[in-house]
């Protein structure tokens, strides 16, 4: 039996309590095997130039190779943090005003 799990989780598959269900399950014998996957941080150089957040989530999507869309909903609230002062941002969604 192989595990893939991340470097840092690997320690917590008990292999003692899987073979011991195991065998009382009927197998003969009992191989595991743990593969480590390291994690890897991206930085991506281009993300650390950029100085705007809308311009920052623009190039981590990039980075996933465009996998999530990307609505102009999210990038105006990008936006909106940068630009906004943060009273004004509380009062917007209801939170406490001035």
């Amino acid at each position: 039996m192989e595990y893939k799990v991340f470097q840092d989780e690997a320690g917590k598959i008990d292999k003692e309590t899987i073979t011991k269900g195991l065998l009382a399950s009927g197998a003969l014998d009992v191989d595991i095997r743990i593969i480590r996957i390291p994690r890897v941080t991206i930085r991506s150089e281009t993300v650390l130039k950029v100085e705007r957040l809308r311009d920052k989530v623009i190039a981590m999507n990039a980075l996933e190779e465009g996998r999530l869309e990307l609505p102009e909903s999210i990038l105006s609230k990008a936006d909106a943090l940068e630009d906004k002062q943060p009273d004004d941002l509380l009062e917007e969604v209801g939170g406490v005003a001035k």
